[in-house]
Formats: C-alpha cells, sequence, structure tokens
C-alpha cells in the first residue's frame, strides 16, 4: 500500500531529478533536516489526554542527571520544536534521543 510519506517522498524526489531513491531506514541526518525530523517524530509521539503530552508507551519514570549547559541546551531545542507545534519538554526530548541512539544500535530492538 503506498502511503501518503511514500507520495511526499516520490514528488520530492521528482522535484529533485533522482533516478533512484535509497531509503535510509533507522538514519537520521545529522544536519537542520535531522532536527526537523526529530521534531515531527516528537510531534507524533507526543499525545495530550489533558496534560502534559507524552508518549503513551511510556512505562517508567526515573530521575537523570545532567550537567547544566546540556540541560540548557535541550531546554533550548525542546523550545524550538514546540515552536512548531504542541509543547515538548527538555526531558521528553532526553528520553527521545537516548531511545533512538539505543535502537540504532545493530542488533538492538527496543519495541520487543
Amino acid at each position: 500500500m503506498i502511503t501518503k510519506k511514500d507520495k511526499e517522498q516520490e514528488v520530492i524526489a521528482g522535484a529533485l531529478g533522482a533516478s533512484k531513491v535509497i531509503r535510509l531506514k533507522g538514519r537520521r541526518s545529522r544536519g537542520p533536516l535531522g532536527w526537523i525530523e526529530l521534531a515531527q517524530t516528537l510531534q507524533s509521539r507526543l499525545i495530550s489526554r489533558g496534560g502534559r503530552p507524552s508518549d503513551p508507551h511510556w512505562d517508567t519514570k526515573r530521575l537523570v542527571p545532567f550537567r547544566r549547559r546540556i540541560w540548557e541546551r535541550l531546554t533550548a531545542e525542546a523550545e524550538a520544536i514546540s515552536e512548531r507545534g504542541r509543547k515538548v519538554g527538555p526531558a521528553q526530548l532526553a528520553a527521545i534521543l537516548i531511545e533512538e541512539k539505543l535502537a540504532s544500535r545493530k542488533g538492538h530492538n527496543l519495541n520487543a
């Protein structure tokens, strides 16, 4: 079945004159497009049930220490992502980044 995302990718590939499209599953760009993709991931995973949006699959909460400058960077990035849609907190951003990094390691399936 062809999805909306598949159609969008075909349009973009055609506009760029691409003769071949290579799908890079699980790989995010390290540039600005990677942050846009991350923002889209956060917006799609975080669902509001009347309070702060959260991922419905998260079932454990833990306190994780950060260096102040790292927390400030997470806060700034979360605010930038929030400007494009729902409010995203720095801890939510950190959780998604940690999950994605662990999932990208060869042979690891976090959904199992």
